[in-house]
């Protein structure tokens, strides 16, 4: 036998693991977010009403732009407004991995996001 071989648990699709999937994804945010403000969710959904790769406005949400995945929680530096279709294909992908136009549009808002946060008064 020759080749790496694969194995896999068996339980993707089941209830079960979707369970245990979305239990730990909800442990990751309750420890990697805990720094990212009401303040600053609002001042983000302001300052970009629309995805910021594509424009659209349906389904938005605040995205980690370093996977939550791997570590990386919300902070002024690390989030970003995308819609569900723009999310779904970002992933949990590090930067380097993305097309370069939708690098480049994701790395402006999110120094634009950082710089009015850190200019405001508390």
């Amino acid at each position: 036998m020759s080749g790496k071989s694969s194995i896999t648990h068996g339980m993707t699709g089941t209830t079960e693991y979707n369970n245990y999937r979305t239990a730990k994804r909800r442990d990751a945010k309750k420890t990697y977010d805990a720094g990212f403000s009401f303040a600053m969710r609002r001042e983000m959904n302001v300052m970009f009403p629309n995805c910021v790769v594509c424009g659209g406005s349906e389904h938005m949400a605040i995205d980690h732009i370093l996977p939550l995945s791997h570590g990386h929680g919300l902070s002024l530096s690390n989030a970003i407004r995308l819609c569900a279709s723009c999310n779904g294909k970002k992933k949990d992908k590090y930067l380097y991995q993305l097309p370069k136009d939708i690098l480049d549009k994701i790395l402006s808002a999110s120094g634009e996001f950082s710089d009015v946060l850190e200019t405001q008064p508390s």
